[in-house]
């Protein structure tokens, strides 16, 4: 075995391929081999994060050239095959010698197969540098454990590490399995809220099950599968329960109305035999981020030494040209809706050819049928294959859903990238980080990487040019504001971001448009100057953070889950406790982190209760239970006194259930009335002004307009809305109370447009609506209502609609909503959680409401009927 050489000094041994890329080392990558030869190379785990475009292929290869001329087995990890081929390129300009190690499955012919069986010996013996995607390294069971590891995009191994540590039934696969379990927790009245999916298969809320009930639905589908065997499954639910059956009850519980989910709250990927037992781990990504992250996202218990921007002087590379646009105008209520939909088909007019990157299938839907009612040729991104197939289109769009890694278009593949929406919640996980426990911090920085990679798919190559369109306006309302995702992003992008947030600023789409078509013409002026010439101004710092005792959470997790060893799980969680006890502050953060942490022990507790068939351990996860519902707050932490009942077999008590679901729903209209303001309170929008916009499409509106500006206000107010409008034989809106009193509201708008009269045909044709929707609710009363904004009401109108249909003025209904903007204006921005709670005692519920829709002899909503709910 020789001794290491400096990287910098092997370059120059290699012999570069004449015709290849690589002639010489930049400065960056000099600088970073460097520092890596001096200072890190000796460390267990590496972290290399660098902005795309600094050369982190090239510094990886010769990383790992250096261990393998020294008499080390050595590998990289990409993200798919078409990287592992790229990677291979990389290898074969450099002059060092590689095998491109495919999954078994991959190598069905024999010629494959063969040429397989050679890479992996070629390997195993140290004579070439293994290159492997994620999946084939981490599922083989023939291909060596290297001494060097690097894992490339690592950000992106996370959601290997996800799929291998979770079981997700979903709906459209095991419908059957899926619908009993959710049956089955609407047993529990905590639970009913469940059974809106059912009616709003669009709705993207997230329950998160408590303890005993998740552990009791786990037993529920370990019976199913063993019963059914795997014929009767789906096959990634039968591979998923297979990998995690023994730790399955240790794991969280989710349900949302596409899947339920199993999963740890930190997966320990670390611990995985094909990560822990390798000597040297290089993690490398542009979007690492704080050690926080890093250690959490690859649930690793050894220190990770880390190398990010802050840590080089060399000025980084690029990926070409670059703008982005974050717009301020085009979606202020967080959705992908009729402006947002507009504003894409225009794009695309526009440039032709797009990529347009949604948060969920539900949204990609809508972007995808709006695009081909417009003409366009669309292809949903489900693979490799779709972007290979739209490369060679000369235009139409690909859509991906939730999908922002992975997927490469350089050259001039697509120039032109659009984002939805921000990427705040895209799985489980991500609810509990943001509302359940409200760490924004830790939240704002997995959005901002999320955003990092969405903005790099069209920029692969130094010499690529590209713009990108952000239609959500909290991104820069963000930048001009206090920058929480801002601050996270590479210094380059944040240039980027500002050029093209000012010219969004001045002009909106339009401007944008335009300019977007200079600079992919190469006629905007000095634009790669001009983001130069900002760099040094602008700043990497990021605000101080809560410092965490993560280490300790995640070998916590790492004893729960892997270890199911529920007494050092115990001790690892008491010690994040401890180390906050001591911090002395009062901070809403740490003590809902706490009260996580005292309910993660409790779990534990629980564990060891039934293991050892003590019941000592049941009166620890009381107590645990008890302590989480004095510093959580949120309405999930106060929902523990179900758990605490069920503990002590205790009856469930209905006025408790009641109302930790009324200060869940006054929670999420707190958040709701939060965006709003956000949204509004950019440029030269205030939520006043956006507030009386809608009184006035309300009081004056179009039909749609009436029909948008309602939908908007019922929304702010907590009702889940489907619109329907101009649909035959149907209602124009459908409101659903969803909380306390369930029922639903049939709406039909009749606005001036068709006269300013309102005859009984409006009362007839919604009044018939009724039966159907009966039908299809039968557990709910139905109310029909008419809302109108025309002057008169024919005289036969209101005998027509006594005891069957109400009618609701826009006057009567603009009064309520002048007194409620006035009292949610006071409450919206409320941060400590004791003020909050007393607010939000004002909120009213969705029970109040019932007296404007409920049929009566008088159909005629009064101004009294109104004001009664305020």
């Amino acid at each position: 075995m020789t001794e290491n050489i400096n990287p910098n000094q092997l370059f120059g041994t290699l012999s570069l391929k004449p015709d290849g890329q690589i002639k010489s080392l930049w400065d960056i990558q000099v600088e970073v081999l460097d520092r890596y030869y001096s200072i890190l190379k000796d460390s267990k785990r590496v972290a290399i994060e660098l902005p795309t475009g600094s050369g982190k292929s090239i510094i990886s290869l010769l990383i790992l050239e250096m261990w393998r001329k020294s008499g080390k087995r050595v590998a990289i990890l990409t993200s798919s095959i078409a990287l592992s081929d790229d990677m291979k390129r990389r290898c074969d300009d450099l002059g060092i010698p590689n095998v491109v190690i495919t999954g078994r499955a991959r190598a069905e012919a024999e010629d494959k197969s063969m040429e397989r069986i050679r890479n992996i010996r070629d390997y195993k013996r140290k004579n070439a540098i293994g290159v492997m995607n994620y999946w084939a390294y981490m599922m083989a069971k023939d291909i060596a454990l290297p001494d060097v590891l690097v894992i490339d995009d690592a950000d992106s191994f996370e959601g290997l590490l996800i799929n291998q540590y979770s079981v997700s039934i979903r709906k459209e696969e095991d419908s059957d399995i899926y619908n009993y379990l959710l049956k089955e927790l609407t047993r529990y009245r905590i639970y009913q809220r469940l059974e809106t999916f059912s009616s709003a298969p669009s709705s993207e809320d997230i329950q998160l099950v408590y303890f005993p009930h998740a552990m009791e639905m786990a037993s529920k589908v370990g019976k199913i599968i063993s019963s059914r065997g795997r014929s009767g499954i789906s096959d990634e639910l039968f591979w998923s329960f297979e990998r995690n059956k023994d730790a399955l009850h240790t794991y969280l519980m989710f349900v949302s109305a596409l899947e339920i989910t199993f999963v740890p709250y930190i997966v320990t990927g670390s611990m995985h035999e094909r990560i822990r037992n390798v000597f040297h781990v290089i993690y490398t990504s542009a979007t690492l981020g704080t050690a926080e992250r890093i250690h959490k996202t690859m649930g690793s218990i050894d220190n990770i030494v880390i190398l990010a921007e802050k840590d080089i002087t060399s000025r980084v590379g690029t990926m070409g040209t670059r703008i982005i646009f974050a717009l301020n105008d085009i979606s202020t209520t967080g959705k992908v809706d009729a402006k947002v939909l507009d504003s894409i088909n225009r794009i695309t007019n526009t440039f032709k050819k797009v990529l347009v990157i949604c948060n969920s299938y539900f949204d990609a839907t809508k972007v995808i049928e709006h695009l081909q009612r417009e003409g366009h040729r669309v292809i949903l991104y489900q693979g490799e294959a779709d972007s290979t197939r739209f490369a060679g289109e000369p235009e139409g769009a690909l859509v991906t859903a939730g999908r922002r890694i992975g997927l490469d278009l350089p050259g001039e593949a697509c120039q032109v990238g659009i984002v939805t929406r921000m990427p705040y919640i895209l799985g489980p996980v991500d609810l509990l980080v943001k509302n359940i426990l409200e760490d924004h911090q830790y939240s704002d920085e997995k959005v901002s990487h999320r955003l990092v990679q969405s903005f790099g798919r069209c920029n692969r190559n130094p010499g690529d040019c590209a713009i990108y369109y952000m239609l959500d306006n909290r991104l820069a309302y963000d930048i001009i504001g206090d920058e929480e995702v801002y601050q996270h992003f590479p210094r380059r992008m944040k240039a980027e971001l500002d050029i093209g947030q000012e010219y969004a600023e001045v002009g909106g789409l339009t401007k944008t448009i335009e300019v977007g078509q200079l600079v992919l013409n190469g006629k905007l002026p000095n634009v790669e100057e001009e983001i130069l010439n900002r760099l040094d101004k602008i700043s990497i710092k990021r605000s101080s953070a809560l410092e965490k005792p993560y280490m300790d959470e995640i070998r916590g997790w790492c004893n729960l889950t892997e270890r199911r060893n529920y007494m050092d799980a115990i001790q690892s969680f008491s010690s994040c406790i401890k180390y906050y006890e001591t911090l002395g502050i009062s901070n809403a953060t740490k003590n809902r982190q706490m009260a996580w942490l005292h309910y993660v022990v409790a779990n534990c507790c629980y564990l060891a209760s039934v293991f050892f068939n003590d019941d000592k351990y049941k009166g620890d996860a009381i107590e645990h239970l008890t302590l989480a519902m004095k510093s959580g707050y949120t309405s999930w932490f106060s929902g523990l006194q179900i758990v605490i009942n069920r503990l002590k077999e205790a009856k469930e008590e209905e006025e408790a259930v009641f109302n930790v679901e009324i200060q869940g729903f006054r929670e999420s209209l707190l958040r709701k009335w939060k965006e709003f303001y956000a949204s509004n309170s950019i440029g030269r929008r205030n939520p006043l002004e956006a507030w009386g916009r809608m009184r006035e499409a309300l009081a004056k509106g179009r039909h749609d307009s009436v029909c948008h500006a309602y939908e908007q206000v019922l929304e702010l107010m907590g009702f889940e809305v489907s619109v329907i409008r101009r649909t035959p034989a149907k209602p124009d809106l459908i409101m659903y109370s969803n909380v306390g009193k369930r029922y639903v509201v049939i709406v039909e708008v009749k606005s001036k447009e068709s006269g300013d009269v309102l005859k009984t045909e409006a009362i007839d044709q919604i009044g018939g609506h009724k039966t159907q929707y009966q039908d299809r609710y039968p557990d709910r009363p139905v109310y029909p209502l008419v809302f109108t904004n025309k002057g008169e009401i024919s005289k036969d109108a209101i005998p027509k609609a006594k005891g069957n249909v109400r009618i609701l003025r826009n006057s009567e209904f603009i009064v309520l909503m002048n007194k409620y903007i006035e009292l949610m204006e006071k409450g919206w921005k409320i941060e400590d959680p004791l003020e909050r709670l007393a607010f939000m005692d004002r909120v009213p519920t969705l029970d109040a409401f019932e007296v404007i829709f409920k049929p009566s002899k008088e159909p005629l909503v009064s101004l009294e009927d109104v004001q009664s709910i305020l």
